[in-house]
């Protein structure tokens, strides 16, 4: 029995390299693939040519802690948490006047074909052709998309 429980922990190290080892606040903002679930970002991303959080966010604003990282701005706030090596939880808010709020975990993965970090939720296609996003946006200004 004792071999066997081995040999499974070692299939799963294998198989799974999010599990091998754990992730870092940081390479969520650099690797973690945002078209891979649904959030407040999802109409962006269906325009703009990113697909990560350092596309989108401003890395001056961003909040690091050991488990976390939160982009917190005067319209936005989104925290992507660490609550395992294959496991993170998203809080994604806009702020009112607008009316989005959510927290969903999702299982995570890095995948070897893209060199990412992904969930399985959804798959945003990148548009062709796409739009880059602007600092204006990333520093969490969305009044251009009034004008």
């Amino acid at each position: 029995m004792k071999k066997l429980i081995i040999a499974v922990y070692f299939f799963l190290l294998c198989v799974s390299p999010a599990l091998a080892e754990s992730i870092t606040p940081q390479e969520l903002v650099n690797k973690f693939n945002l078209r891979t679930i649904y959030s407040s970002l999802g109409q962006g991303l269906k325009s703009y040519c990113g697909s990560y959080p350092i596309d989108f966010m401003d890395i001056s604003v961003l909040e690091f802690t050991e488990d976390s990282v939160t982009f917190d701005t005067s319209e936005e706030y989104f925290k992507i948490k660490i609550l395992s090596p294959s496991q993170i939880e998203v809080t994604d808010i806009i702020k009112p006047p607008a009316t989005y709020h959510t927290v969903k975990k999702y299982q995570i993965f890095y995948d070897k074909e893209h060199g990412d970090i992904r969930a399985s939720e959804a798959d945003i296609k990148i548009s062709d052709p796409c739009e880059p996003y602007s600092e204006r946006l990333r520093k969490g200004d969305y009044s251009e998309w009034y004008e």
